[in-house]
């Protein structure tokens, strides 16, 4: 009998839990995320080792918009004959977020955002010589620009949710493409 009134107990917490709404989207509220980062050149292929990873950092403002702050690590394999070329770029951003659209809870939401961003870029991890004797022109370069995107997040929790979103980013300094389309998919802890 115990065990059936600890269970019991148990179960009224979650369900009492998943009940409750608390407020989301409070001004000065602070959240940080994770996510996986795929450039578009991923898409078109079966399979793609180009990949990256973004660490990041909200402060909520007024009416659902907030300020964000990031760190990224991306990584992009370009084919050369049978070799493959990495590229590796480290990159800081900082930008706001406009909330475009919601629903009337503030469970999901639709934003646009901006940032500017500032980086360095690593060819061939800073080798210029390949194993065929092939000298690469492309060097090392510090990058900065602009991004853009459309974002959804839903809340899975009062505390967690899922981001989805479309960026393209312009890089200039670099000896590669300038704007550079993405997809994210990652999860913020709101406190």
């Amino acid at each position: 009998m115990p065990m059936l009134r600890i269970i019991t107990c148990i179960c009224l917490c979650f369900l009492g839990g998943s009940i409750a709404q608390a407020q989301r989207l409070l001004p000065k509220q602070k959240g940080i995320s994770l996510s996986w980062v795929a450039p578009a050149e991923a898409f078109t292929s079966s399979f793609s080792d180009d990949f990256g990873v973004q660490l990041g950092y909200s402060i909520n403002a007024k009416r659902g918009n907030y300020k964000h702050f990031a760190l990224e690590y991306q990584r992009r394999l370009y084919p050369y004959k049978s070799l493959n070329i990495p590229v590796e770029r480290y990159i800081g951003a900082g930008g706001y977020s406009f909330a475009l659209v919601s629903d009337s809870s503030k469970t999901v939401a639709l934003n646009l955002g901006a940032e500017a961003l500032l980086g360095y870029e690593v060819v061939n991890h800073s080798k210029s010589l390949l194993p065929d004797g092939a000298l690469l022109k492309n060097e090392n370069h510090f990058l900065y620009g602009a991004q853009v995107g459309l974002q959804i997040e839903t809340y899975l929790s009062d505390h967690f949710l899922v981001l989805c979103s479309g960026k393209v980013a312009a890089l200039w300094g670099s000896s590669f493409e300038l704007l550079r389309p993405c997809a994210t998919v990652g999860l913020r802890y709101m406190f």
